[in-house]
């Protein structure tokens, strides 16, 4: 993967990325702040602490395997803790989803706890697991200053 390029929105929340490599576009990654409401949603305590969110977009089954999410987490995660001076890292996943989960344990966040029937998948609800990333175990994991 060769860059994260920023997509502007005049006055919008999130921070949208296109994922880019020399083969084009491999998929689309947003950062934005976690509100309290969806601490406690989550089941975090609110409070002082920063979170940010991420969420990972791919752009086919064939881009699973290839790093491109790990290394745009990663570059995500630099921004968060860096740029936006972010306290933590947070995001979520269906609980059935390897590939993703692996990603993410991949670019250092750890499981932090299983929401049940948390997100609708097609007609029904379904578990989805909560995985966290505090600014001491990015800096520890992955060699950070």
């Amino acid at each position: 993967m060769d860059q994260l390029r920023k997509i502007y929105y005049s006055g919008s929340p999130y921070h949208h990325y296109f994922i880019r490599s020399s083969g084009g576009i491999e998929g689309v990654l947003t950062i934005y702040l976690f509100s309290e409401e969806m601490k406690i949603r989550h089941g975090m305590d609110p409070g002082s602490e920063k979170v940010f969110c991420l969420d990972l977009f791919l752009c086919g089954e064939d881009r699973r395997g290839k790093h491109f999410g790990t290394e745009a987490v990663k570059k995500a995660l630099e921004r968060v803790f860096t740029e936006f001076r972010g306290d933590r890292a947070v995001l979520d996943t269906w609980s059935w989803h390897e590939a993703a989960l692996r990603c993410y344990r991949n670019a250092g966040f750890e499981i932090t706890r299983v929401l049940k029937d948390h997100d609708r998948y097609l007609d029904h609800k379904e578990d989805c697991v909560f995985l966290e990333i505090d600014r001491e175990l990015w800096r520890e994991k992955l060699g950070q200053p």
